[in-house]
């Protein structure tokens, strides 16, 4: 396994994004525990150390399971872990922390290494900042009590490309108002 050096971080070139689980009888609400834990240890004992989930990913369920099969039974050293802000999971901006908190709790861990704005878009910047969803994120991480690095402006941040072109491949222009809004915060 080939490893990206991110400020104290190692983390794998590959790793495992939790939106399409393996399920029970198809049902994409139930992710088979035993199949996903299956899925963690042989990742973990390849090198692959980053693990992806989001609160929408199985119904809310993917932040359980991985917390069943990964997050309960490796030491949190051994993984890196991200999570999301998901929009039409939080109306306003108090709805947030409480949030970021509970997804903490069903991950089963005190903080996210990363900590992302999911499925960020033209059209859903204006409800990031009404909500100031990016300040907040932001004093999460400065209070290192839930985030440790969140989106930030390119300086070294692998997400930011990816930022600037998110929801924008049919037309191939980047979102400007993305960009702009990460070089506003200046995290890095």
């Amino acid at each position: 396994m080939y490893y990206n050096d991110f400020k104290d971080l190692k983390l794998s070139g590959l790793g495992l994004g939790c939106m399409r689980l393996p399920c029970i009888d198809g049902d994409d609400s139930r992710p088979d525990p035993q199949a996903v834990q299956e899925m963690v240890d042989y990742a973990m004992a390849n090198g692959i150390n980053y693990f992806d989930t989001a609160r929408p990913y199985h119904g809310g369920k993917s932040e359980l399971v991985l917390k069943e099969a990964l997050t309960s039974r490796y030491p949190r050293e051994s993984y890196v872990l991200t999570n999301k802000l998901s929009p039409g999971h939080f109306e306003k901006q108090e709805d947030i922390r409480p949030l970021v908190m509970e997804q903490l709790r069903i991950c089963g861990v005190e903080y996210f290494d990363f900590y992302l704005m999911h499925a960020l878009s033209a059209a859903r910047i204006p409800h990031y900042r009404t909500t100031r969803a990016f300040e907040i994120a932001q004093e999460l991480k400065a209070g290192k009590n839930a985030v440790a690095f969140m989106l930030g402006n390119g300086q070294g941040n692998p997400f930011w490309h990816a930022l600037g072109y998110q929801g924008s491949f049919k037309t191939g222009k980047p979102i400007k108002g993305a960009l702009e809004l990460t070089a506003e915060n200046g995290d890095q």
